[in-house]
């Protein structure tokens, strides 16, 4: 079982997964004072040896070594595949928990979790931390872009550029087994557009291999989403782009919004002309918002009531993911329960 603890910032965190995102989130809790940190290693995965700044992790190499170091917390960074076993594994002991996205393979897995309290579970949907997102967000809930319209959210990368000194076909999200593909790894989107204008009510998709890739999952994924106004907000997903891009376009009754990731930009046009520059930061370190994102987690284990990014609302994308596949399967609208 979790120890009790009085709110305290001295921790110690167990970590599940060392690839290159856990091997982040380590880095974010020491700059964040967190020195005691306990990794589960299976050595299958692509990280052999540790690089020479995180050698003072502890490393253990069975479950029962794990939680007999009496954590605080967990970090789930481990394929995607693996994210229910070690949520069941984590969720028996009631510890705190952080699970990168997507919480599971598949809707269906997330039944064996059924039974356990899921409230102290922490999504990784690290850009609800973003400068931009948080800008994005506070300009739509103050009406100043009017009745939304339509709007347009893309992420694209060329796979094999993603991590150069690695073989891409051997990470995880090369590969069906592991839970890869664009749908599922560049799902970060699909949060944005639930965080900025709630779920659908039906959705048509189109979930392919487009490219030459030595892939076996999907590398492209085109989703058409229906919200409850009527609006139209499409999510561009795709392992193709030979320039790294994320950004997007939202019109509403009283202009349009712009922004860009890559840029630190986000820009409103007027249907009058006039123009405003709503966020502008090419200063933005960014790693800051995975280092508010693990600020938010050890918050969670101090007993915090409220995160951003929710085990409910991580739910809402995994149903996404999975109507988007069955549309492209049948070809057709599929509504949202």
């Amino acid at each position: 079982m979790g120890r009790t603890k009085e709110a305290r910032f001295e921790m110690k965190i167990g970590i599940i997964g060392l690839g290159s995102i856990g091997q982040r989130h380590v880095r974010c809790l020491q700059l964040l004072g967190i020195k005691d940190i306990v990794a589960y290693r299976t050595k299958k995965g692509t990280t052999k040896k540790l690089p020479a700044d995180l050698v003072n992790i502890k490393e253990v190499f069975t479950e029962s070594d794990f939680y007999a170091e009496d954590l605080d917390g967990v970090i789930i960074a481990n394929p995607t595949s693996l994210h229910i076993k070690s949520l069941k594994q984590a969720l028996e002991h009631e510890l705190p928990i952080f699970v990168e996205k997507p919480i599971a393979n598949s809707v269906k897995q997330l039944e064996e979790i059924n039974q356990y309290d899921r409230s102290k579970i922490m999504v990784g949907f690290c850009l609800r931390f973003h400068g931009i997102t948080k800008a994005i967000k506070q300009f739509i809930s103050e009406e100043k872009l009017g009745e939304i319209v339509k709007a347009n959210l893309y992420v694209g990368q060329y796979l094999p550029t993603w991590h150069p000194d690695t073989d891409y076909k051997a990470e995880y999200y090369s590969r069906k087994d592991l839970g890869g593909g664009a749908l599922r790894t560049l799902s970060h989107e699909i949060d944005l557009m639930v965080h900025f204008f709630g779920k659908p009510i039906e959705l048509c998709a189109s979930v392919d291999k487009l490219s030459e890739l030595e892939i076996d999952v999907d590398d492209n994924a085109i989703i058409l989403n229906r919200m409850d106004n009527g609006s139209l907000i499409t999510v561009e997903l795709d392992f193709l782009n030979p320039i790294s891009t994320r950004k997007g376009v939202i019109f509403g009754s009283k202009g349009k919004l712009e922004y860009s990731f890559s840029e630190l930009t986000v820009n409103f046009t007027g249907y009058s002309n006039n123009s405003e520059v709503i966020y502008h930061n090419t200063e933005l370190d960014s790693n800051q918002m995975y280092v508010d994102q693990m600020r938010d987690f050890i918050e969670l284990m101090k007993k915090k009531k409220s995160i951003q990014c929710t085990f409910d609302g991580s739910v809402i994308i995994m149903n996404i993911i999975k109507l988007a596949e069955e549309s492209s399967k049948k070809k057709s609208w599929i509504k949202m329960d």
